[in-house]
């Protein structure tokens, strides 16, 4: 089992302090680690900037198997509009846009021709619990923010998919989806 076929897939981020370097792995439904995330070169300015604004710097998330091979790249862009998740060779997985309103958190997952894939709502009050829709209107998983299995200040996006296997690109944005709804909805707020 690995990081694009666990179900449940658990993504911790640890407790960190404001304007550090994101850092988050990936446990499956028994508990292992099959994937861990970092942020790439995060400088001391950028680090100051992110403190004191962290919704207009940019950030790169690379995720690593256990054996340290590239799996994914999440790069958001300034005040969180859009997220590209892309392979470790550059090529598009898809985007995952903010579409954030006054009645929850909200994103549109779309393919690397930015056609609509699905969405994924969040509830209205803590924005922690999210519902993804395919493109008919189908509920293919839920997302839900959890504290961290390890107690501590950190956060947990726990992926259940509805089915065992899901089409490219919706599968590996979902993947992805734990580091983007802390990186815009909870980081940024």
């Amino acid at each position: 089992m690995d990081l694009f076929t666990a179900d449940p897939l658990l993504t911790v981020q640890p407790g960190v302090q404001p304007g550090t370097e994101a850092e988050y792995y990936f446990l499956n439904g028994h508990g292992q680690q099959v994937a861990r995330a970092y942020e790439e070169n995060v400088s001391a300015g950028m680090s100051v900037a992110r403190f004191v604004a962290s919704a207009m710097v940019p950030r790169k998330v690379l995720i690593d198997d256990m054996h340290r091979r590239p799996l994914l790249a999440i790069e958001k862009r300034t005040f969180g509009g859009t997220t590209s998740v892309t392979w470790p060779d550059g090529r598009p997985v898809g985007t995952i846009e903010n579409e954030s309103k006054f009645s929850g958190a909200g994103f549109a997952l779309l393919d690397p021709w930015e056609r609509r894939l699905g969405s994924a709502k969040g509830d209205f009050v803590l924005n922690s619990d999210f519902v993804v829709r395919d493109d008919a209107d189908h509920e293919v998983a839920r997302v839900n923010r959890t504290r961290s299995p390890h107690g501590g200040l950190g956060d947990a996006y726990l992926l259940r998919r509805r089915y065992p296997t899901l089409p490219e690109p919706l599968n590996t944005l979902l993947v992805a989806s734990g580091i983007v709804i802390d990186l815009v909805v909870h980081s940024d707020s």
